[in-house]
């Protein structure tokens, strides 16, 4: 099976837009060099080459592409001069995404991505094929038989709103990131001294023209264009954002322009992370994501990889959760259980001796430093060698220690019903939830300080992630672990 013929387009899109920065960077240099004339040859010829090189780059990528399906396995072959062969048996298929940009939806064709469980590469991508092949393929791979013809299931397990979505992109209002973005578009201009003492000049003219009213109103607008942006960038990812069940797991559509259809194999998700930030809880909205074995997914709203729901409310979670692990139900009947009444303490300690630790090292190495560069280090570096150096070290440690003490507090913990759960937090919150009959491994392990104040730690390890319940009481700890081990036995073979 060969690619769409039309994603030679996308792909000499795709190559343009790897290119974009060189274009600009290049015509920049152009404008602002030594000349001060630039030839339109030259200019021409910084958009002609990537063009051209972007075709020839598509064509060969489309002749020289080869996909098939076998009874074992998808097979992608590639290359013309150095050819390469990737495979990724159906057993191990993790999940299949059928993606479309603005420019594949108006050609009609998909981008398809299969995912294997494993390390990273253990992937294939059709950068474009038709919708029906694309249906074809998925359907192949996740259904249970390879006759299987996928019907869309109705109606979803859970939508999101508009309101909602702009709701909470307010609340992840991007401003710095509309900043950091601007200063990169500046950053070719401002090699040219001429260029930068302009900006230097129009700088110190504002200042001075300029009174705190106007500062405030240019500050209120860099905010209100960041609210802007990322309302734009959340309806952009996550309009029309609906879950629905699926043969394999759970089936998560959404985007505004790309369109993104992926399908998530619940049997191999090892843990939900539910986290709530400061302004979300004012809100009581929450972000719930999953991490299934031998995928990363990152944890960028931006990225939309991996969640359940970027803004679920009290009422939604628990039932997300039990989207994922019907046996959820159960488990709220357990008791939370908190941790040693010494772990406060302990934890508090153990991060003031680590955080005073570093400027301690730093000093250290400086004074060898200084010794043998006969002072010369005192001269260029006074600040290590002062008194405000320890308060400034001293005065950071003690925060991170009172932070470590009001955070290990809140930690609870239960097991129950099957599945190991672990919360903390009162400003912001984080829980996470794993099943024990996937747990690998479990480990109680105990630090000098645990030692001396009897308290362990207990490592429950899943594929690819783990939750650490630490300084319990060594009882607790044994006992934990026993409990574990115990579900984990009733359970045989459910690795992932």
């Amino acid at each position: 099976m060969r690619l769409h013929p039309l994603s030679i387009i996308t792909g000499i899109f795709a190559m343009l837009r790897q290119f974009l920065g060189f274009i600009v960077v290049a015509v920049a240099l152009a404008l602002m060099g030594e000349r001060e004339r630039s030839s339109p040859i030259d200019l021409l010829f910084w958009f002609v080459f990537p063009v051209v090189l972007s075709i020839v780059a598509s064509g060969i990528s489309y002749l020289s592409t080869h996909f098939q399906l076998t009874p074992e396995a998808a097979i992608l072959d590639t290359g013309i001069i150095w050819k390469r062969r990737r495979m990724v048996p159906r057993a191990r298929v993790q999940e299949v995404h059928l993606t479309q940009n603005f420019i594949q939806r108006v050609l009609g064709i998909v981008e398809v991505k299969i995912e294997g469980a494993g390390s990273t590469g253990s992937e294939i991508t059709l950068s474009g094929v038709g919708q029906e092949d694309a249906e074809s393929i998925r359907a192949q791979l996740t259904g249970s038989h390879p006759a299987f013809v996928y019907q869309r299931p109705e109606p979803p397990e859970y939508s999101l709103s508009v309101g909602r979505i702009v709701w909470a992109s307010l609340l992840e209002n991007r401003a710095l990131l509309v900043v950091v973005g601007l200063v990169g578009v500046m950053m070719p201009f401002l090699e040219n001294d001429r260029a930068r003492s302009r900006l230097v000049d129009l700088l110190f003219k504002a200042s001075s023209q300029i009174d705190p009213r106007g500062w405030a109103f240019l500050l209120v607008s860099i905010l209100v264009v960041g609210w802007i942006a990322s309302v734009a960038m959340g309806l952009w990812q996550f309009y029309g954002f609906e879950i629905k069940k699926h043969p394999k797991g759970l089936q998560i559509t959404h985007g505004l322009v790309n369109l993104v259809t992926r399908v998530i194999s619940v049997r191999r998700v090892q843990q939900v992370i539910v986290a709530q930030g400061l302004l979300y809880r004012i809100f009581r909205l929450h972000s719930v994501r999953v991490k299934a074995a031998g995928v990363e997914v990152s944890e960028k709203v931006v990225s939309g990889q991996g969640f359940l729901s970027p803004a679920a409310t009290d009422g939604e979670v628990p039932d997300l959760v039990r989207l994922v692990f019907p046996e959820a139900e159960e488990a709220d009947v357990g008791e939370w259980r908190p941790l040693s009444r010494l772990a406060p303490w302990i934890g508090a300690v153990g991060t003031l001796l680590s955080v005073a630790f570093l400027p301690l090292v730093a000093w250290f190495l400086a004074n060898l430093i200084d010794a043998a560069t006969e002072g010369t280090l005192r001269s260029r570096l006074p600040a290590l060698f002062d008194e405000r150096f320890w308060y400034v070290s001293g005065g950071l440690a003690l925060l991170a220690a009172l932070v470590s003490f009001g955070r290990t507090r809140t930690i609870r913990y239960r097991q129950a019903g099957g599945l190991l759960q672990w919360r903390r937090g009162q400003v912001s919150r984080l829980s996470l939830t794993s099943p024990v009959s996937r747990l690998q491994f479990v480990e109680v392990s105990q630090s000098p300080l645990e030692r001396w104040f009897r308290t362990a730690s207990t490592t429950c390890a899943f594929p690819g992630t783990e939750i650490s319940i630490e300084i319990l009481p060594t009882e607790a700890a044994t006992e934990l672990r026993d409990q574990c081990l115990d579900v984990r036995s009733q359970h045989p073979g459910r690795g992932v």
